[in-house]
């Protein structure tokens, strides 16, 4: 008999994170936005945790490098650039 996969997606600050249940407890999870992006924990908590933070250090290396950005994650980018250069602010720099 085939064993099913549970899966399930999280949105947390605007990203969106896969989770699998690992046969020997915890979660596996992805940020199918960037690619490579895999962290997992013992816990729900600690697993989103890491994931995150994976996903920041992706973010960083990505944008120092100039690759593109998925678009849902720019707001997180305006975390880490220098004012002004803000991806996702519509708002106009002040001069």
């Amino acid at each position: 008999m085939a064993r099913i996969e549970e899966k399930f997606q999280v949105i947390y600050k605007w990203a969106t994170f896969e989770f699998r249940r690992q046969e020997g407890g915890g979660y596996l999870v992805d940020a199918p936005a960037i690619s490579n992006c895999q962290s997992s924990g013992a816990t729900f908590e600690e697993a989103l945790a890491n994931a995150f933070g994976a996903l920041m250090v992706r973010l960083r290396e990505d944008y120092a490098a100039g690759m593109s950005i998925a678009e849902e994650l720019l707001p997180l980018v305006d975390t880490f650039v220098e004012p002004g250069q803000a991806q996702f602010n519509e708002e106009e720099p002040e001069t």
